[in-house]
């Protein structure tokens, strides 16, 4: 199941374990320039809200109401980092670990291959949490790691028109993997996870006012899977379209105050 929870989503499968819960948030950060060195960026400017969909369909496009999922503020020009995070409660010991895909533009972030449903073996496709905690960046055309940046859809300027040719649904898409319990009880042969307690069901799926350009460089790496491809369970998989709204339209889509602008060495958007 999927949930929305405050500032994260929620992958929860209690039906494998009581702890078998993935956390995930999106992080905004300034975006660096581009002649600045190829530095892990440890700056955390706060999480960004997310609000379902279905709670502000009459004042979306229909294109958001038709995939449904959540959406976020961001100003163009700004970055952001997807936060993955297991669930911790009661000091577990051994936390469930989840294979995870994002994408943007329905263009995979870390291959830059055509967005699926399934986990790609050789050149992987997918993070694993844990080791991995965060999804840093988009993989650039020349193969290096680099900060998405918020861009206009339809600016000629995001990933997906660059590699697509066109603009057709700009955003988030995340898809989670819980692993196959018989792996996970393997693996955690001899440990005593702690419990914790149910959460309630949430979320649909599947958008965009903004899409993802490649930033600078940034230093930092996705974690080959200890596990391999095999181990993760894909009947289990839930995904969820992000939908990224200019933050200018965010008070009048949710009457909340937006986060105010970050600043940095300026946004292309404006």
């Amino acid at each position: 199941m999927l949930e929305l929870s405050g500032q994260e989503l929620r992958f929860y499968h209690p039906d494998l374990e009581p702890w078998a819960l993935l956390r995930v948030f999106l992080v905004r950060t300034v975006q660096r320039p581009e002649n600045s060195p190829a530095r892990l960026l440890t700056s955390e400017n706060g999480r960004l809200p997310i609000r379902h969909v279905d709670d502000f369909a009459e004042k979306l496009p229909e294109s958001w109401r038709e995939r449904g999922g959540v959406f976020v503020p961001l100003y163009p020009g700004e970055s952001l980092w997807i936060g993955l995070m297991p669930d911790s409660d009661g000091g577990n010991p051994c936390p469930y670990p989840f294979a995870v895909k994002a994408g943007t533009g329905k263009v995979n972030m870390l291959t830059l291959a055509l967005w699926t449903e399934t986990l790609q073996e050789g050149d992987q496709d997918y993070a694993v949490c844990p080791p991995q905690h965060w999804i840093p960046g988009l993989l650039g055309q020349d193969r290096t790691l680099r900060q998405m940046v918020a861009t206009p859809l339809h600016s000629g300027r995001t990933a997906e028109e660059a590699l697509l040719g066109a603009a057709r649904h700009g955003g988030i898409q995340l898809a989670a993997f819980p692993m196959k319990h018989s792996v996970y009880r393997s693996l955690c042969q001899g440990t005593s996870p702690g419990g914790r307690g149910r959460i309630s069901e949430g979320l649909a799926a599947f958008g965009p006012d903004l899409g993802m350009e490649w930033g600078p460089p940034v230093q930092a790496d996705i974690l080959p899977d200890p596990h391999g491809p095999s181990s993760w369970d894909m009947e289990r998989m839930n995904r969820v379209f992000i939908h990224l709204a200019d933050a200018r339209t965010w008070k009048g889509i949710t009457g909340e105050d937006p986060p105010g602008p970050l600043a940095g060495p300026g946004r292309k958007g404006e």
